[in-house]
Protein backbone atom coordinates (compact mmCIF):
# COMPACT_ATOMS: atom_id res chain seq x y z
CA UNK A 1 0.00 0.00 0.00
CA UNK A 2 2.66 2.37 0.56
CA UNK A 3 3.75 2.48 -3.40
CA UNK A 4 0.26 3.09 -4.10
CA UNK A 5 0.47 6.89 -4.30
CA UNK A 6 3.14 6.66 -6.71
CA UNK A 7 1.87 4.87 -9.00
CA UNK A 8 -1.55 6.58 -9.44
CA UNK A 9 -1.29 8.02 -12.98
CA UNK A 10 -3.23 9.24 -15.85
CA UNK A 11 -2.89 5.36 -17.19
CA UNK A 12 -3.91 3.94 -13.67
CA UNK A 13 -6.86 6.33 -13.22
CA UNK A 14 -8.32 5.33 -16.77
CA UNK A 15 -7.87 1.86 -15.90
CA UNK A 16 -10.26 2.38 -12.78
CA UNK A 17 -12.58 4.87 -14.85
CA UNK A 18 -12.34 1.33 -17.55
CA UNK A 19 -13.05 -0.70 -14.38
CA UNK A 20 -16.43 0.89 -13.07
CA UNK A 21 -18.30 0.15 -16.38
CA UNK A 22 -20.28 -2.88 -15.57
CA UNK A 23 -19.88 -6.15 -17.45
CA UNK A 24 -16.72 -7.81 -19.49
CA UNK A 25 -15.10 -5.29 -21.80
CA UNK A 26 -12.36 -6.17 -24.50
CA UNK A 27 -8.70 -4.83 -23.68
CA UNK A 28 -6.18 -4.97 -25.98
CA UNK A 29 -2.25 -5.13 -24.86
CA UNK A 30 -0.19 -4.74 -27.81
CA UNK A 31 3.63 -5.33 -27.98
CA UNK A 32 3.54 -7.28 -24.82
CA UNK A 33 6.69 -8.47 -24.68
CA UNK A 34 7.13 -12.11 -22.28
CA UNK A 35 9.96 -11.97 -20.13
CA UNK A 36 10.53 -15.20 -20.31
CA UNK A 37 10.43 -16.05 -23.96
CA UNK A 38 11.47 -12.76 -25.69
CA UNK A 39 7.77 -12.59 -27.74
CA UNK A 40 6.52 -9.90 -28.92
CA UNK A 41 2.83 -10.17 -29.41
CA UNK A 42 -0.26 -8.24 -29.50
CA UNK A 43 -3.00 -9.76 -26.73
CA UNK A 44 -6.75 -8.77 -26.76
CA UNK A 45 -8.42 -9.76 -23.49
CA UNK A 46 -11.64 -9.74 -21.19
CA UNK A 47 -10.69 -7.09 -18.30
CA UNK A 48 -14.06 -7.76 -15.17
CA UNK A 49 -14.79 -11.29 -16.24
CA UNK A 50 -15.63 -13.01 -13.18
CA UNK A 51 -12.79 -15.19 -11.68
CA UNK A 52 -14.77 -16.68 -9.25
CA UNK A 53 -17.80 -18.00 -11.86
CA UNK A 54 -15.36 -19.39 -13.76
CA UNK A 55 -13.73 -21.25 -11.06
CA UNK A 56 -17.32 -22.47 -9.96
CA UNK A 57 -17.77 -23.88 -13.40
CA UNK A 58 -14.47 -25.49 -13.63
CA UNK A 59 -14.99 -27.47 -10.76
CA UNK A 60 -18.30 -28.52 -11.83
CA UNK A 61 -17.04 -29.34 -15.25
CA UNK A 62 -14.26 -31.72 -13.17
CA UNK A 63 -16.52 -33.27 -11.12
CA UNK A 64 -18.60 -34.88 -14.15
CA UNK A 65 -15.42 -34.95 -16.49
CA UNK A 66 -14.49 -38.61 -17.49
CA UNK A 67 -11.15 -38.69 -18.30
CA UNK A 68 -11.27 -41.10 -20.89
CA UNK A 69 -13.16 -38.62 -23.15
CA UNK A 70 -9.25 -36.92 -23.61
CA UNK A 71 -6.79 -37.39 -25.25
CA UNK A 72 -4.20 -38.46 -22.35
CA UNK A 73 -1.07 -38.65 -24.66
CA UNK A 74 0.03 -41.87 -23.44
CA UNK A 75 -0.09 -41.37 -20.01
CA UNK A 76 -3.02 -43.49 -19.21
CA UNK A 77 -6.35 -43.13 -17.23
CA UNK A 78 -4.74 -43.48 -13.74
CA UNK A 79 -2.78 -40.37 -14.14
CA UNK A 80 -5.29 -38.85 -16.04
CA UNK A 81 -7.40 -39.53 -12.94
CA UNK A 82 -5.01 -38.32 -10.25
CA UNK A 83 -4.55 -35.28 -11.93
CA UNK A 84 -8.20 -34.37 -12.28
CA UNK A 85 -8.21 -35.50 -8.31
CA UNK A 86 -5.29 -32.90 -7.29
CA UNK A 87 -6.89 -30.08 -9.85
CA UNK A 88 -10.11 -30.09 -8.03
CA UNK A 89 -8.36 -30.56 -4.68
CA UNK A 90 -6.72 -27.15 -5.47
CA UNK A 91 -9.69 -25.26 -6.56
CA UNK A 92 -11.63 -26.35 -3.25
CA UNK A 93 -8.99 -26.06 -1.11
CA UNK A 94 -6.40 -23.35 -2.29
CA UNK A 95 -2.88 -23.44 -0.49
CA UNK A 96 -2.98 -20.71 1.91
CA UNK A 97 0.44 -20.07 2.47
CA UNK A 98 0.22 -19.19 -1.33
CA UNK A 99 -3.05 -17.49 -1.25
CA UNK A 100 -1.39 -15.10 1.62
CA UNK A 101 1.41 -14.54 -0.06
CA UNK A 102 -0.26 -13.18 -3.16
CA UNK A 103 -2.70 -11.00 -0.55
CA UNK A 104 0.55 -9.43 0.59
CA UNK A 105 2.33 -8.87 -2.33
CA UNK A 106 -0.61 -6.79 -4.04
CA UNK A 107 -3.21 -4.37 -3.84
CA UNK A 108 -6.27 -4.82 -5.65
CA UNK A 109 -7.79 -1.70 -7.26
CA UNK A 110 -10.62 -3.30 -8.60
CA UNK A 111 -11.62 -6.37 -10.36
CA UNK A 112 -8.75 -7.57 -12.83
CA UNK A 113 -6.11 -4.46 -11.83
CA UNK A 114 -3.76 -4.80 -9.04
CA UNK A 115 -0.26 -2.66 -8.07
CA UNK A 116 2.84 -4.82 -6.65
CA UNK A 117 3.39 -3.14 -2.94
CA UNK A 118 6.71 -2.89 -3.43
CA UNK A 119 8.06 -2.31 -7.36
CA UNK A 120 4.63 -0.31 -8.26
CA UNK A 121 3.86 -2.09 -11.14
CA UNK A 122 0.87 -2.23 -12.80
CA UNK A 123 -0.47 -5.73 -13.60
CA UNK A 124 -3.65 -6.54 -15.82
CA UNK A 125 -5.45 -10.02 -15.03
CA UNK A 126 -8.10 -10.73 -17.63
CA UNK A 127 -9.26 -13.82 -19.30
CA UNK A 128 -7.63 -14.21 -22.86
CA UNK A 129 -9.46 -13.82 -26.01
CA UNK A 130 -6.76 -13.65 -28.87
CA UNK A 131 -2.77 -13.50 -29.74
CA UNK A 132 -1.27 -12.38 -32.30
CA UNK A 133 2.43 -13.17 -32.35
CA UNK A 134 4.74 -10.77 -33.74
CA UNK A 135 7.61 -11.72 -32.81
CA UNK A 136 8.76 -15.18 -32.30
CA UNK A 137 10.33 -15.88 -28.88
CA UNK A 138 12.97 -18.64 -27.57
CA UNK A 139 10.77 -21.26 -25.61
CA UNK A 140 12.99 -23.03 -22.68
CA UNK A 141 12.29 -26.87 -22.87
CA UNK A 142 10.77 -27.97 -19.51
CA UNK A 143 11.27 -31.29 -18.11
CA UNK A 144 7.97 -31.35 -16.69
CA UNK A 145 6.46 -34.49 -14.79
CA UNK A 146 3.92 -36.63 -15.90
CA UNK A 147 1.29 -35.42 -13.31
CA UNK A 148 2.08 -31.95 -14.59
CA UNK A 149 1.67 -33.26 -18.29
CA UNK A 150 -1.62 -34.81 -17.17
CA UNK A 151 -3.09 -31.52 -15.13
CA UNK A 152 -1.86 -29.44 -18.48
CA UNK A 153 -3.70 -31.48 -20.64
CA UNK A 154 -6.77 -31.07 -18.36
CA UNK A 155 -6.04 -27.33 -17.89
CA UNK A 156 -6.82 -26.53 -21.57
CA UNK A 157 -10.65 -27.42 -21.25
CA UNK A 158 -10.55 -24.91 -18.10
CA UNK A 159 -12.44 -21.53 -18.64
CA UNK A 160 -9.58 -20.11 -15.37
CA UNK A 161 -7.02 -22.22 -17.35
CA UNK A 162 -7.17 -18.90 -20.12
CA UNK A 163 -6.75 -16.57 -17.45
CA UNK A 164 -3.05 -14.53 -18.30
CA UNK A 165 -1.29 -11.73 -16.04
CA UNK A 166 0.16 -8.90 -17.83
CA UNK A 167 2.65 -6.28 -16.43
CA UNK A 168 1.42 -3.02 -18.00
CA UNK A 169 5.49 -1.91 -18.16
CA UNK A 170 6.27 -4.99 -20.41
CA UNK A 171 4.06 -3.71 -23.25
CA UNK A 172 4.30 -0.84 -25.78
CA UNK A 173 0.40 -0.03 -25.44
CA UNK A 174 -2.74 -0.41 -24.27
CA UNK A 175 -6.07 0.18 -25.76
CA UNK A 176 -9.02 0.58 -23.50
CA UNK A 177 -13.01 1.56 -24.80
CA UNK A 178 -11.00 3.35 -27.93
CA UNK A 179 -8.95 5.07 -25.69
CA UNK A 180 -4.72 4.28 -26.20
CA UNK A 181 -2.09 3.98 -23.66
CA UNK A 182 1.41 4.48 -24.78
CA UNK A 183 4.43 3.28 -22.50
CA UNK A 184 8.23 3.72 -23.00
CA UNK A 185 9.67 -0.04 -23.16
CA UNK A 186 11.33 -0.21 -19.87
CA UNK A 187 13.50 -3.96 -21.57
Amino acid sequence: MKHLAAVLTPTLDLLLSFSKVKGARFFAVNGYVSKTSGEVANHVVNLNVNYEKAKLKDIDYLKGLDVTSLDNKGLGKDLMEQAKQALLGAFIAPNQNRVNGQIDAYTHICNGIKVHNETGDIYIYAMAHSKTVLIDGTYPKVNSRPLTLAKDIIRKNLKTGKYRNFKLSNTLEAKVNGETITFTYQG
